[in-house]
C-alpha cells in the first residue's frame, strides 16, 4: 500500500511537471485525505507538500515574467508596424504630391525638378522629395518619416497618351489619301489631311472608313518639337563637361563581378572605352568618350550611361538610361529602358523589351567638307518584336522631302505601343497594336516605291496600357512605375 501511493504520487508529480498546473497538488491532497483523513505521513513524505508549492508559485512566477515581457514585447513590435505602415503611407503621399505637382500645381508644370522639397504635417511626420528629369521620364525619391521609421518610395513618373494621339492613325504630311493593298486595315479613327481611304488607287472611297475618317491638319508632332532638341543638349553638355574633366579614368576600361566598385565613382568617367559584365550596376552614372558595351550576363538596372556609342549585345537593363551621341544598336537582352541617340539606333530581332521602353532619335544635318547629308533614324530588323514608345524627330530647318523614312520596320514586325514621328515611316507587313502618326507611310515592293499605301500591315487597339513619356500638354494623367 506504502509503495502503491508512493507511485501515485509519482505520477501526479511527473504529470504536473509536464502540463505546469496546480491541478496536479490538488490531486495528490484528494488521494492523502483517502488513505488517512489529511494523513500523517511518514518521515519519507514530509516536505511534499511545500516543495510542490514552492514549485508551483515558482514556475508561475517564471511564467508570469515571461508573458509580460511578451506582452511588453508584442506592444513595441505593434507599435513598430503601425509607424512603419504610416511612414509608407507618408512616402506614397509624396508621390501623389508629385503628382500634383507635374500635373501644374501651385504654377509648376510637366516638367518640374527638384533637389530637395520638404512637408511637414504637424506632429504626425513629413515627406521629403528629390525629383530630377530623368531623359523623356522623371525619376522620384520620396522619403516618409514618421517618429524614428522612415519609408522609401521611388520609381520613374511617365503620362497617359496626350488627346491627339486617340486616333488609331494620323498622317500629317499633304499627300493625301491611303491606299491599303494586300489585306491591310486599319482599326478605329484616321486623320488625313486630306482624301480618302481607298481599296486601290483611283478607286471609290471605302464607305466604313469614310465614316471613321477625320480632315483636319495636324502639328508635324502631338507635343512641342523643340522639348525634344532640349533633351539631347542636355545630355550632351553634361557628358562633355565631365570628359574635359580631370577625375577620369583613361583607357579600356572593364566592370566585372571583381572590380565593381568603379561604379561607386559618381560619376564614373572614361576616357577610352568602357565594358560592362557584371550584373551589379544599379544607380550607377557613366560616361565614356568612345564605346560602351553592355555584355552578355550584364544587369543595368535605374542607371545613366552616356557615351560617343553604345552596343547592346545582351544582359539586362531596367528603368535606365542610355544616351549616345552617335549610334547606338540593340543586338540582344531583355530591356526595359530609354535609348536615346543623336543619330541612328537599330535593334535586331533577338531583344525583348517592356512596356517602359522607349527609342527616341534625333536628325540632324552632318557637314563634311563641301557635303551634307542628314543622319539619324530608328530602324528595326525583320520580326522584332517592340513594346514601349518609338520617338524620332528632326532638326528645325532640315527639309523634310530629301529624307529617308526616320522609322522603318522590318518586315513581319511586331509593335506595341507608340510611334510617332515628324518624318515618314516605312511599313510593310507588319502588326501595330497601338498608334501610329506620321507625316506619310512609305512602302516598296517589286515594282517600285509608294507613299501612303498599307501593304499587308495592321494598326489595330491595344487594351494594354502604356506609360507615354512626359511631352505634351497638362492636365494630364500621370503613371508611376515603382522600382523594381
Amino acid at each position: 500500500m506504502k509503495y502503491n501511493c508512493k507511485l501515485k504520487i509519482w505520477i501526479l508529480f511527473t504529470k504536473w511537471h509536464f502540463i505546469y498546473s496546480s491541478a496536479a497538488l490538488l490531486d495528490l491532497l484528494i488521494i492523502l485525505r483517502a488513505k488517512g483523513n489529511y494523513i500523517l505521513l511518514s518521515s519519507n513524505y514530509k516536505g511534499y507538500t511545500l516543495y510542490l508549492v514552492l514549485l508551483v508559485l515558482s514556475i508561475a512566477s517564471v511564467i508570469f515574467s515571461i508573458s509580460i515581457a511578451d506582452i511588453r514585447s508584442i506592444k513595441v513590435k505593434s507599435k513598430m508596424e503601425v509607424q512603419k505602415r504610416q511612414a509608407k503611407l507618408l512616402s506614397e503621399s509624396g508621390i501623389i504630391r508629385t503628382e500634383f505637382f507635374l500635373n501644374g500645381g501651385d504654377g509648376h508644370n510637366i516638367s518640374w525638378e527638384t533637389p530637395g522639397y520638404d512637408e511637414g504635417f504637424n506632429d504626425y511626420g513629413n515627406i521629403h522629395l528629390k525629383v530630377q528629369r530623368f531623359g523623356f521620364f522623371s525619376r522620384v525619391i520620396s522619403i516618409g518619416r514618421r517618429i524614428t521609421v522612415v519609408c522609401t518610395t521611388q520609381g520613374l513618373f511617365g503620362r497617359t497618351a496626350p488627346p491627339l494621339l486617340s486616333p488609331s492613325l494620323t498622317l500629317t504630311g499633304h499627300i493625301g489619301g491611303l491606299i491599303l493593298q494586300k489585306g491591310a486595315f486599319v482599326e478605329g479613327e484616321i486623320v488625313l489631311h486630306h482624301g480618302y481611304v481607298y481599296d486601290k488607287k483611283n478607286g471609290y472611297p471605302l464607305p466604313d472608313y469614310t465614316r471613321r475618317l477625320i480632315l483636319r491638319e495636324s502639328p508635324s508632332l502631338p507635343f512641342d518639337t523643340t522639348e525634344m532638341p532640349a533633351i539631347y543638349e542636355r545630355y550632351s553638355k553634361y557628358a562633355e563637361e565631365h570628359i574635359r574633366g580631370a577625375n577620369k579614368l583613361s583607357g579600356t576600361i572593364i566592370i566585372a563581378d571583381n572590380n565593381d566598385s568603379l561604379l561607386k565613382r559618381t560619376p564614373l568617367v572614361v576616357n577610352g572605352d568602357c565594358r560592362i559584365l557584371t550584373n551589379r550596376c544599379r544607380n550607377a552614372i557613366i560616361i565614356v568618350s568612345g564605346l560602351c558595351t553592355i555584355e552578355t550576363g550584364a544587369m543595368v538596372v535605374s542607371s545613366l550611361c552616356c557615351a560617343e556609342r553604345i552596343i547592346c549585345e545582351g544582359g539586362m537593363s531596367n528603368s535606365s538610361l542610355f544616351f549616345a551621341q552617335k549610334t547606338i544598336s540593340v543586338s540582344g537582352g531583355i530591356h526595359n529602358s530609354q535609348f536615346l541617340a543623336k543619330d541612328t539606333i537599330k535593334s535586331a530581332a533577338s531583344a525583348f523589351f517592356g512596356s517602359m521602353n522607349l527609342f527616341a532619335g534625333y536628325r540632324e544635318e552632318i557637314r563634311k567638307d563641301t557635303l551634307s547629308f542628314v543622319s539619324g533614324g530608328v530602324i528595326f530588323d525583320n520580326n522584332t518584336r517592340i513594346r514601349g514608345t518609338v520617338i524620332c524627330c528632326t532638326a528645325p530647318g532640315i527639309k523634310r522631302n530629301i529624307l529617308s523614312p526616320s522609322i522603318i520596320f522590318g518586315k513581319g514586325c511586331k509593335v506595341s505601343g507608340y510611334v510617332i514621328t515628324d518624318g515618314d515611316c516605312y511599313l510593310y507587313e507588319c502588326d501595330i497594336a497601338g498608334r501610329l502618326w506620321a507625316r506619310a507611310i512609305i512602302a516598296r515592293d517589286t515594282e517600285g516605291s509608294y507613299i501612303n499605301y498599307m501593304f499587308g500591315s495592321t494598326i489595330r487597339f491595344e487594351t494594354a496600357d502604356y506609360c507615354f513619356p512626359l511631352l505634351g500638354d497638362i492636365p494630364v494623367k500621370i503613371v508611376f512605375k515603382p522600382s523594381s
